[in-house]
């Protein structure tokens, strides 16, 4: 019967498949911090051709519980987003858990889920919308419910020599601006201005005779 539950799970989940996508150690790390093994050979990751985690529980008595879960390695990767993603598969994890509780002694219930994702963001908010289709023992049809979640990622690195918080500043002076930082050039002292050379008094200009208030008296003989 768990052959048959894992053959549906992985038919169904490869049919909304994305592209293949490498495995990366950080994600296979992640799937081990929640006790799983990451698997590149199973079923399920050969009808969606991507590597998932594999993940199966303890459950009480007789019951099962198995999950192939394919998550964003850009999530893994990341220091914060790592942690948060282990958590959400945790999460995950005691929701099934929670519907096998209830289950009475020799009951065989077993549920099988299988996982794919979409991110819908990027940047250091990522959202990423999981699509789980749940197979149960005892029921046809499989029960598929998309869920978003967003990962709040690292801050990227400081730029070396910048202060804290501060944005690099990688536009290039105008010419001839000052250059943030360097010391400001020397400035020759201005010299004082010569004092004015002393001059001997102009010579007074030669007096100009004064004319005669009276014409000169001219006699006139008379002609005869």
């Amino acid at each position: 019967m768990r052959k048959k539950l894992l053959a549906a799970m992985a038919a169904v989940a490869g049919a909304a498949a994305l592209a293949a996508a490498p495995a990366r150690a950080d994600r296979q790390s992640v799937c081990e911090t929640v006790d799983g093994l990451w698997s590149e050979r199973s079923e399920f990751v050969q009808i969606t051709g991507r590597a998932a985690c594999e993940l199966t529980p303890e459950t009480p008595g007789s019951t099962f519980l198995q999950l192939q879960y394919e998550y964003p390695s850009d999530v893994a990767d990341d220091a914060a987003g790592s942690k948060q993603l282990a958590a959400w598969l945790k999460s995950r994890i005691a929701v099934y858990q929670g519907q096998l509780a209830g289950a009475r002694d020799g009951d065989e219930r077993q549920i099988a889920v299988g996982a794919t994702y979409e991110e819908q963001s990027a940047g250091a908010a990522r959202t990423v919308v999981f699509t789980e289709t749940a197979f149960t023992k005892g029921n046809r049809q499989p029960v598929t419910q998309k869920l978003t979640q967003t990962f709040t990622l690292s801050a990227p690195p400081p730029v070396a020599g910048a202060p804290d918080g501060a944005a690099p500043d990688s536009a290039a002076p105008a010419p001839g601006a000052p250059v943030p930082g360097a010391p400001a050039p020397a400035v020759p002292p201005i010299a004082a201005p010569a004092s004015p050379a002393t001059t001997a008094p102009a010579a007074p200009a030669p007096a100009t005779p004064a004319a005669s208030a009276k014409p000169p008296k001219t006699s006139v003989k008379p002609l005869r």
